[in-house]
């Protein structure tokens, strides 16, 4: 059969996992597939806040958090990566404020509960602040399925405001869960204690190594 110009095909319909693809490996023709090519590209995905979002004696699913994961893409070391930037108001001395990973198949704050990182006591000063939160997959991708993750607060105010350490530094690993359901989102909610009142500035999230 004549070759056939790239011009002359017929155009997908979509990009699918089990698309191949020709490359040349050491000087021999071999095919990939699509989904070998975004595992080696390091695939990701990435969300990001439009609005502000107060969060006042309560739990709330932080907007825009979510990070749809491509169906069977959950692997090991896929790492989800937030970074949140929040005030407080004066009001809030209760200790327990806590940002949650949840994964789930809704996005939503009956999701579970993989992650819970909580923060020391905060004092009745207004205060911004940053948190960062990266989870790392480590498998089996199974039921068996563990997380590790880390969550760093760091304020303006070295004593006052959202802790009386001006950084703190969270490390948490889970119990299992099962990596094999399909359609699952990745996000955050954040509990806030009596009285406390945060407000979310924005949240910029990324999913790596799908």
């Amino acid at each position: 059969m004549a070759d056939t110009k790239i011009s002359g095909l017929a155009a997908a319909s979509a990009v699918a996992d089990a698309n191949e693809i020709p490359i040349n490996e050491a000087g021999t023709t071999k095919k990939i597939t699509a989904l070998q090519l975004l595992a080696y590209s390091g695939d990701s995905i990435q969300n990001a806040s439009v609005a502000d979002q107060v969060i006042s004696a309560t739990s709330a699913y932080v907007t825009n958090s979510n990070l749809a994961v491509p169906a069977g893409k959950l692997r090991i070391k896929t790492v989800f990566k937030w970074r949140i930037t929040i005030t407080k108001t004066a009001a809030g001395t209760t200790a327990g404020c806590a940002v949650l990973f949840k994964l789930g198949t809704g996005g939503v704050i009956g999701d579970a509960t993989i992650l819970t990182f909580t923060f020391g006591t905060p004092t009745g000063v207004v205060d911004a602040a940053v948190i960062e939160v990266t989870v790392t997959i480590r498998g089996p991708l199974s039921a068996s399925c563990i997380a590790t993750g880390v969550a760093v607060l760091t304020h303006n105010l070295d004593a006052t405001g959202f802790s009386t350490l001006h950084t703190e530094v969270k490390q948490v690993t889970s119990g299992t869960f099962d990596a094999t359901t399909a359609n699952l989102i990745a996000g955050l909610s954040i509990t806030t204690t009596t009285s406390s009142a945060w407000t979310v500035t924005s949240i910029v999230g990324e999913a790596k190594y799908l």
